[in-house]
């Protein structure tokens, strides 16, 4: 088993400051302000309960204050927000709010819309070392303009401890009918629930990171790697991702854009890696998984032979037609699936040749050639290095072509009749060639002409007379095939085009 974890998340979900976003989903952190000591916050448990029930949107996040989970990062939260307990706020878009008010609120904030989504591209854990790696991804769907921060709050959930720091206080012990009636006062060993534990980007988040104005279509990413403390519970650590807004002062001007959420850094992480992203037509590629937690393997390789597998590590996997192929790795473990996806792009060249009464050209272009003597074991023709080829006499050829360092040679074509049937090759000139695409022809007799490029798509067609023709052939720079129709007879011949 590796000791690489690797979450990946799936798309964005959007959220702003304008009202210009139109197609944002808005996601609602609470930050509850609590602590062991606080005789209500029992209550405040309950009624949070609800607001998470209300919505999937929703995000709770705990700040415990003067007592065993307390933290610096959630004492200045709850300094600047002069907050009393326990009291909450959603998105930190208003003063603290009353526990009585906490669900409304939360069903009208999440009523409205954002200019930013926050996701999770990925999440590695190392169980070793204990180290996340957080990349969290913004797209913003609006104009946003200000001091933008990322930041991502490491959550933990159901922390029990000993002694005063930990034992709730407990108004309702003697109140009939509430959930923590006759629970104690103190409550002994309660679970505290989306403990805050730490603020990767600090209180107020990482600047210098987004720039200070971004409009639809800005992505912006960021970086956060942090150390499990040994006393956390890593089966039950969870992350918050999220993008804020940053002003000197006033507790509506720091506000939570949008944010998103990760429930477990022990879910399945799906990972793998290849020795490349790019291979020739025809080549192979060994696959090797690098996820952890993971019971079964379905792998699917597009374009691959063979297409799928539920091997570790699948390979070799053989592509052999050209083109981007997408390779995808589902993994799976008693708490879940998760998906990790790569691109492996298969180079190729167009194998195919025209032939003509006196040449042969391959139709791939923008590549290096070397024409062969297919009767004499492949030898390279010296100086036969064109994309089309004078036929010396009868024989067996064929061309390799180098492109990007992917070689390919065609099928070897045979010519048998060599010089036999050129009855109007020399009757019908087509000149000057190359040509700009001014050209005249001299025409033994009344014909058509038809003018196809390299993939057979006919480009022009006109009628000829005998005599000299003066011909304009308005197309592109490139290789073109002219076909000379007289009566029953028929001629081939190449004409280049130079602008």
């Amino acid at each position: 088993m590796k000791r690489l974890h690797l979450i990946f998340f799936s798309l964005l979900t959007m959220l702003a400051t304008v009202a210009s976003a139109q197609f944002s989903v808005q996601k609602g952190v609470i930050e509850v302000f609590t602590g062991s000591w606080s005789q209500y916050s029992p209550d405040g448990f309950v009624i949070l309960e609800d607001v998470i029930a209300s919505s999937n949107n929703v995000i709770p996040v705990n700040i415990h204050t003067s007592d065993g989970m307390e933290i610096d990062h959630g004492t200045e939260l709850a300094t600047f927000f002069s907050t009393s307990y326990p009291q909450a706020i959603i998105n930190r878009t208003t003063s603290p709010i009353s526990r009585g008010t906490w669900l409304s609120s939360m069903t009208t904030y999440l009523a409205g819309v954002s200019s930013v989504t926050v996701s999770f591209d990925s999440v590695l854990y190392n169980n070793v070392t204990r180290q996340i790696d957080v990349y969290l991804k913004a797209m913003f769907t609006g104009t946003v303009s200000g001091d933008i921060r990322f930041n991502c709050i490491i959550i933990e959930d159901s922390v029990v401890g000993t002694g005063s720091g930990y034992n709730q206080v407990n108004a309702y012990n003697t109140t009939a009918g509430h959930t923590y009636y006759g629970a104690g006062n103190p409550i002994v060993g309660l679970p505290h629930r989306y403990v805050a534990r730490d603020f990767l980007g600090g209180t107020w988040g990482t600047s210098g990171v987004i720039p200070a104005s971004v409009n639809f279509g800005s992505v912006a990413t960021y970086h956060y790697s942090y150390t499990v403390p040994a006393n956390f519970d890593e089966q039950k650590i969870s992350l918050v991702g999220l993008v804020s807004l940053y002003s000197a002062s006033g507790v509506t001007n720091r506000p939570i854009l949008n944010a998103d959420y990760w429930p477990s850094i022990m879910m399945p992480s799906t990972k793998f890696t290849s020795p490349f992203d790019t291979v020739c037509r025809g080549g192979a590629i060994t696959y090797t998984d690098i996820s952890d937690n993971l019971t079964s393997w379905a792998w699917t390789f597009q374009g691959g032979i063979p297409s799928s597998s539920n091997d570790e590590n699948p390979g070799p996997v053989t592509y052999s037609t050209a083109g981007t192929y997408i390779t995808t790795l589902l993994g799976t473990n008693s708490l879940g699936t998760s998906t990790w996806r790569d691109t492996i792009v298969v180079k190729g060249v167009n194998t195919n040749i025209i032939q003509t009464p006196t040449e042969l050209v391959a139709v791939q272009g923008d590549v290096l050639y070397q024409w062969l003597d297919c009767n004499n074991v492949n030898a390279p023709f010296m100086g036969e290095t064109q994309q089309y080829f004078s036929i010396p006499a009868n024989g067996s050829y064929a061309v390799e072509m180098n492109f990007d360092g992917c070689v390919d040679t065609t099928s070897c074509i045979n010519i048998t009749s060599f010089g036999i049937d050129e009855s109007i090759t020399h009757d019908n000139l087509i000149y000057p060639n190359p040509s700009n695409g001014a050209f005249f022809m001299e025409m033994s007799d009344d014909g058509v002409i038809e003018v196809r490029d390299l993939i057979g798509s006919l480009v022009f067609y006109c009628s000829v007379k005998a005599g000299v023709n003066k011909l304009q052939f308005d197309i592109d720079e490139g290789i073109y095939f002219v076909k000379i129709k007289i009566h029953a007879e028929e001629y081939l011949q190449r004409i280049i085009i130079q602008k």
